[in-house]
């Protein structure tokens, strides 16, 4: 899945930066009004990036269960689902900055499995919190650079529902 994801990295920064698809998907996240006024869908084009969007953490969700830990445990996420969001948020919205944060994220959570391997006397709960206290400590400093209520980079129409509007 690693290989895969190094691949899959390029192919969404492709399609969002390269295609008619992601011109489309950012004009309708920054601006839904201005993409209806240009002939967009905006429903059709937020569906769609959804539906790539779920297909993508599906196999996410399918790589925790299937090879991670190879069966269903509750809890099995343990936070991961709020990193997830932290790492957007980290990334400014860029896929390639994502990735990176993800590594980042994961090399820390492998290193502290290291660090508990190798016979520390630090408690291992302690350990096993860095990967969660590192994304904390990111977004603390990125909520200092927001500015005027948004974070940086965000799209601007992130969470607003589009009504469409009646025209005579």
């Amino acid at each position: 899945m690693v290989y895969i994801s190094y691949l899959l990295v390029f192919v969404v920064w492709f399609l969002m930066y390269k295609t008619k698809f992601g011109l489309m998907m950012r004009a309708v996240g920054d601006s839904p009004l201005s993409a209806e006024a240009a002939g967009i869908s905006v429903s059709a084009v937020r569906y769609a990036s959804t539906l790539l969007g779920g297909g993508l953490v599906s196999l996410g969700g399918a790589y925790l269960t299937v090879v991670y830990s190879h069966m269903w445990v509750d809890l099995m996420t343990a936070g991961r689902g709020w990193i997830a969001v932290a790492l957007v948020i980290f990334a400014i919205w860029n896929p390639l900055r994502a990735a990176l944060g993800s590594y980042l994220f994961g090399g820390v959570e492998a290193l502290q499995m290291r660090i508990q391997a190798g016979g520390t006397t630090i408690p291992a709960p302690l350990l096993m919190m860095l990967p969660y206290i590192l994304t904390a400590a990111v977004l603390v400093v990125i909520s200092v650079f927001k500015g005027r209520g948004k974070m940086l980079g965000a799209p601007s129409a992130l969470g607003l529902p589009f009504y469409r509007e009646e025209r005579e």
